[in-house]
């Protein structure tokens, strides 16, 4: 097995013969999640016998680029119509106003870096992967967006888009509020001004970016549930783009350095493959199922429910 400590999470990782027949032992007050990378689909069987579930280990939010802000909002929920509503009366009453910047310019990626690393060290477990990214994004700067917001004449978010797929998808890889400005809603309205620069370019989708699929470790659990109220789908990153992501086979053993509760997205491998949206042709995988990750007996999961799981379970892990 081999060590490591990840963003706060202590991580264990098994070759396919020391996971199977069964893991060993780990002491859930020393290690927290073990895991088997690329496993072969002919033993997923005998890793969920051994107590794994198995998953893709990143998972990309998709859908279809609006035709129109309207036809957008018509699609979601009353809720997040609500929410939306809120945040273009605030766009109206504080004079938002939205720059943007195709080919991207070293001002615009600065400006943005100067919010972001801000945010970053706010997070529980942030990570500065922007500022390391600057040149690489610099160096081909018609391949990427940046959308810079302005809240009565001040700075207030920003976010960057990447052209992805042949530059068939408006991918938002990094977007930043300042806190009072994203509970407000602004982070809302720069999405609608992504949708509006995707539909002026004619790219056929949208992309808010793509997660771990243990939520509560570098994302958020909220961050779930905001994503699927914003009405996007999550497929494995690697069907969507191929060299990014991987299956894995996953066992949280302690919840010591993870909120509770947690949410795990993984395959149910009790249905059939189907084609994976948007991804090439003949490209299949099991259905998505979630696991809502608890040390308590009774969690509430529906805020983990979507129509496109097949199921959302608790599974309680003891203290």
């Amino acid at each position: 097995m081999r060590l490591a400590e990840d963003l706060g999470l202590r991580v264990g990782t098994l070759d396919l013969d020391e996971a199977l027949p069964a893991p060993p032992p780990g002491d859930p007050h020393e290690l927290d999640v073990v895991r088997v990378m690329h496993p072969p689909a002919e033993r997923w069987p005998d890793l969920v016998r051994a107590g794994f579930t198995l998953k893709p280990g990143w998972v990309t939010w998709l859908r279809g680029t609006p035709q129109s802000d309207e036809a957008y909002l018509g699609g979601l929920s009353v809720s997040e119509r609500r929410a939306f509503r809120k945040a273009l009366r605030y766009g109206a009453d504080a004079a938002v106003r939205m720059e943007v910047h195709h080919p991207i310019t070293e001002r615009a990626y600065d400006d943005f870096l100067r919010l972001y690393v801000d945010a970053i060290a706010r997070m529980r477990r942030g990570r500065n992967y922007a500022e390391s990214l600057r040149d690489t994004i610099l160096a081909a700067p018609g391949t990427s967006i940046a959308v810079i917001a302005y809240v009565e004449g001040r700075q207030a978010g920003a976010c960057v888009c990447q052209l992805q797929q042949n530059g068939s998808t408006v991918y938002v890889r990094y977007i930043v509020t300042e806190p009072e400005a994203r509970r407000a809603g602004l982070s809302r309205l720069i999405y609608l001004r992504v949708f509006e620069v995707a539909r002026e370019l004619r790219r056929d989708l949208v992309s808010l970016g793509s997660d771990p699929t243990l939520y509560g470790h570098f994302c958020e659990p909220g961050l779930f549930g905001f994503k699927r109220g914003m009405g996007f789908l999550p497929v494995p990153s690697h069907a969507f783009m191929p060299g990014n992501g991987w299956n894995e086979a996953e066992l949280v053993l302690s919840l010591d350095r993870l909120p509770d509760p947690s949410f795990s997205l993984c395959y149910d491998l009790s249905r059939e493959a189907v084609p994976v949206p948007w991804c090439q042709d003949g490209v299949t995988a099991p259905p998505l199922r979630g696991d809502v990750l608890s040390a308590k007996s009774e969690v509430d999961v529906r805020p983990f429910q979507a129509g496109f799981l097949t199921d959302v379970r608790s599974k309680v892990l003891r203290p």
